[in-house]
């Protein structure tokens, strides 16, 4: 009888260790791979940098206090690379919710312009920087552990999501250059005050990432349309004309949106 019951007891003892380990474990198993690869719903952080293509602003509110242009004054805002930081948790192994801020370098509208029915100022130069930061909420989907792609050294996987916040855009050095064809220069300019305006911001984006096994880093690269809100310029100029004399002038502040599309890199940081 003890050798009936000797192996019984090394089986029970064997069970009972293994379920309390798995108790225990703050690990979920894969039942495809059989390994040990990451946290249950972790929480995690990112850090991120890539580039900024920007569209046309569609400018609006220009109204008859602005000379007419046969160019318009609709112009993109060039392109700008940026940072990007967030903080977030996955859900069910398949969302991850995350806050992201995003900091971009100075944009820049410039815009040269042709004036209708002037002989005196046909010509002039009109420019601006604008400066954005923007804070979003984003929702992310993404694949499962058990439907990853798995190499042996490392898995891959596709991902697509989205955010909406809020965008602040200060637009600064507002000013216009005048040529006269009288006296073959430079001859007015006209600044603006620095002006700022938060608005709604959203995000649209898709991609693909690449985990180590075992391992709680994964790299990601996507493509992103990103609308970082509205902006506002100046409602008051100096109006250095022989008209204006120098004077505060208020005209009707342009209106646009800062829009773009973007390629970028981040890694996320399991803790």
């Amino acid at each position: 009888m003890k050798h009936i019951f000797l192996p019984l007891a090394i089986t029970c003892a064997f069970i009972q260790n293994a379920s309390h380990a798995d108790m225990k474990s703050p690990y979920r198993g894969n039942a495809v791979r059989q390994t040990i690869d990451e946290p249950c719903d972790p929480w995690y952080v990112t850090i991120g940098s890539g580039y900024a293509w920007s569209y046309n602003v569609d400018m609006q509110n220009v109204d008859s206090r602005w000379s007419p242009a046969v160019e318009g004054y609709n112009s993109d805002l060039n392109n700008a690379s940026f940072i990007s930081v967030a903080a977030g948790k996955t859900i069910y192994d398949w969302f991850d919710f995350e806050s992201e801020f995003l900091v971009y370098q100075q944009f820049h509208y410039q815009k040269f312009q042709t004036e209708t029915g002037s002989p005196f100022l046909p010509k002039r130069y009109r420019s601006f920087d604008l400066d954005n930061f923007t804070w979003l909420f984003n929702l992310r989907l993404h694949l499962p552990l058990s439907l990853e792609w798995d190499t042996g050294y490392f898995s891959i996987g596709p991902f697509a999501g989205g955010g909406v916040g809020v965008g602040v855009n200060t637009v600064s050095n507002f000013h216009t250059v005048g040529y006269s064809s009288t006296s073959q220069s430079g001859n007015y300019t006209s600044v603006g005050q620095v002006t700022r305006k938060n608005s709604l911001a959203w995000q649209a984006n898709g991609g693909v990432y690449l985990r180590p096994r075992h391992s709680g880093v994964t790299f990601n690269v996507a493509y992103r349309y990103v609308d970082s809100g509205e902006f506002a310029g100046p409602s008051n100029v100096m109006d250095n004309t022989q008209a204006g004399g120098g004077n505060i002038t208020a005209v009707s502040p342009w209106s646009g949106r800062l829009t773009s599309s973007q390629i970028y890199f981040f890694v996320k940081l399991e803790i």
